[in-house]
């Protein structure tokens, strides 16, 4: 049997006792004792790399670590075949750099080639110029960020990419106890990551830790009520709030989507001074919030079809919205002066408010809440626009509630045709997006000014783009045609608008999985896995087959589901954990079908669809 440090090193022991030639070579103390697991490993017989204060697979399962003999553990040498270690060792104390954890200089070559600080919770120039002296999480995560965005640029393999990424979670295993601002923003690029990896709960567990600091080091108090006299400068203070404030508003589109139930944290902003390109936070936040009551009351299934229409609780969401369209200001929605217009027209006016100096957002805000405004108006009124297309035409419904019925569809479907207006006028504006020549026709001689980066399209995007897709596909595939023929609805544009739709989800699917490497020209040897938008893309398609009548295109009872993704403890590659989770959305399908077998798995949906079938029973 190897002694302790051999075996911990991965270096061949010659197994002389007592002591071997390994040891004796860096006058460590030589062990033959049974190798040190925690307390957990130890019960579930796995191997355990014994990290302080939490061991890898305790901190991958959110699980308390206990070592039997904490003096032991700290007398253990973590020796290394690298020749970039540091070795400091007397009797009392034997203690390794790990090199690890070091930096070096091809990590720092690789951030100043290719950036990875585009989450906009740190000024980069600062950190880059104090890259040696900044702390190993924030520091490797940033490389692993780097290694993933730029796969075949850098020319890695699977294996290396994920090799960047396992010494990130290491680095930020190990410091979980040290409370800070840095620490923090390593953790959220951490959950970044994760989120883009497919590892969904290993990313809610890293924000929670993330919150959880940010409330320790009291950054819910504006840095100026806090100590008025501190010597923060003021890009230090506006770095904290746009941490506290981008928290804030990601907690609330978690739970909007479904996730962190559990997690009661509030975190309110209204003590916070958000700095200039963060001043449309507080109102997403409010869409955020509505989008979860949403959800709340659409998801559970009404007792009457009076209850559908005029609830109290529906009747409250309209004041909700209502009240947070007041106070949006008049250019902070991109929403066409004349619908009639021509596009280029359209999109010559919004690349006009994107340039004015006196706009009080953010340009990447402004699209933002255009988004999330016509979001929450399509599922504000979609279950009323199902029960119009479930209805028999001689249903007394008609009479009583006709016209509530009428204007639903109306305000449903124009909310759509908007966020697919001013989806295609973000992929004509993004850099770097392969142009659409289709689309490029419909502007005709009018070049959109190229303004966005790729890297503003997230996960929160697909989740938009669902509701919007069906509210479009259900108006195309389910809706009475005398129904849209009274609201005037433009078949052929929603159509179009359907797939824009499918295009930008399709982006923001490939762009999790592989970084920008989806924008390169070179071959990627990135190795396909679900990320948290392939059901949504999986969906969609199904969506635009069945708008486009593809023969033969009907299924039977295929349920879309989500994959759960993880590190193996074996090799360290992603592995599925778990499938058939509900895939995140704001509201699902609410229980109907897409080509008469497509179906969204959610614990709501089948009690949706007996509701369906017993109003078109009358």
């Amino acid at each position: 049997m190897s002694c302790r440090n051999c075996k911990l090193s991965g270096t061949t022991c010659d197994r002389v006792q007592p002591c071997c030639i390994n040891c004796a070579s860096i006058g460590a103390k030589c062990s033959y004792a049974v190798a040190l697991r925690c307390q957990r490993c130890r019960k579930q017989h796995r191997k355990c790399d014994m990290s302080l204060p939490t061991c890898a697979n305790c901190f991958k399962a959110n699980a308390s670590c206990y070592y039997d003999d904490a003096d032991m553990m700290q007398k253990i040498i973590h020796l290394t075949t690298s020749t970039n270690m540091e070795l400091n060792y007397n009797e009392k104390d034997a203690r390794l750099v790990d090199p690890d954890l070091a930096p070096s200089y091809k990590d720092y070559a690789l951030l100043v080639a290719h950036p990875a600080g585009n989450g906009g919770f740190i000024d980069w120039d600062a950190f880059m110029e104090n890259f040696f002296l900044e702390p190993p999480p924030l520091r490797l995560v940033f490389c692993a960020h780097s290694a993933q965005m730029y796969q075949s640029d850098l020319n890695l393999s699977e294996m290396e990419v994920l090799a960047y990424y396992r010494r990130a979670r290491k680095a930020v295993q190990q410091n979980l106890d040290k409370p800070s601002l840095r620490m923090v923003q390593a953790l959220l690029y951490l959950m970044l990551l994760a989120d883009d990896n497919g590892e969904s709960d290993f990313a809610d567990m890293v924000f929670e830790a993330a919150v959880r600091m940010i409330l320790k080091l009291r950054m819910d108090v504006d840095p100026d009520v806090l100590d008025p006299s501190s010597n923060l400068s003021e890009s230090q203070k506006d770095e904290q709030r746009i941490i506290y404030g981008y928290c804030a508003y990601m907690l609330k589109n978690k739970r909007a989507v479904g996730k962190m139930p559990h997690f009661r944290v509030q975190m309110p902003l209204n003590q916070i001074k958000m700095p200039y390109h963060m001043s449309a936070l507080p109102i997403l936040s409010e869409l955020c919030s509505f989008f979860a009551d949403c959800r709340e009351v659409h998801t559970a299934i009404p007792d009457s079809v009076d209850s559908l229409i005029r609830s109290p609780k529906l009747l409250q969401l309209h004041v909700q919205i209502a009240s947070i369209f007041c106070k949006f200001k008049p250019d902070e929605i991109l929403m066409p002066s004349d619908e009639k217009k021509p596009l280029a027209h359209i999109f010559k006016d919004f690349s006009e408010r994107l340039s004015r100096k006196a706009l009080m957002v953010d340009k990447n805000n402004l699209v933002f809440s255009s988004h999330e405004y016509f979001t929450a108006i399509c599922l504000l009124h979609r279950p009323r626009m199902y029960l119009l297309a479930h209805l028999q035409p001689n249903s007394p419904i008609f009479q009583m509630y006709g016209q509530e019925l009428e204007t639903s569809l109306l305000e449903a479907t124009n909310a759509a045709q908007h966020a697919a207006l001013v989806s295609t006028f973000q992929w004509l504006a993004t850099k770097g997006l392969p142009p659409n020549q289709a689309w490029i026709q419909t502007v005709g001689s009018f070049e959109v000014p190229q303004v966005f980066s790729a890297w503003s399209w997230d996960w929160a995007d697909g989740m938009r783009f669902l509701e919007v897709a069906t509210t479009l596909w259900f108006a195309l595939c389910r809706v009475p045609a005398v129904w849209l023929n009274r609201i005037q609805f433009d078949r052929v544009a929603a159509q179009q608008g359907l797939g824009v739709i499918l295009e930008c989800c399709k982006t923001v699917d490939e762009g999790l999985r592989t970084g920008v490497d989806f924008m390169s020209s070179k071959e990627s040897e990135v190795r396909w896995r679900p990320t948290l938008i392939t059901p949504v893309v999986q969906c969609i398609t199904q969506m635009v087959l069945e708008v486009a009548g593809v023969a033969g295109a009907s299924v039977n009872s295929v349920e879309v589901a989500m994959s759960v993704m993880s590190i193996s403890d074996q090799d360290g590659d992603l592995e599925t954990i778990r499938t058939g989770d509900t895939p995140l959305a704001l509201m699902g399908l609410l229980g109907v079908e897409i080509m008469g077998g497509v179906r969204w798995r959610a614990p709501y949906e089948e009690a949706w669809r007996r509701y369906w079938i017993e109003v078109q029973n009358g």
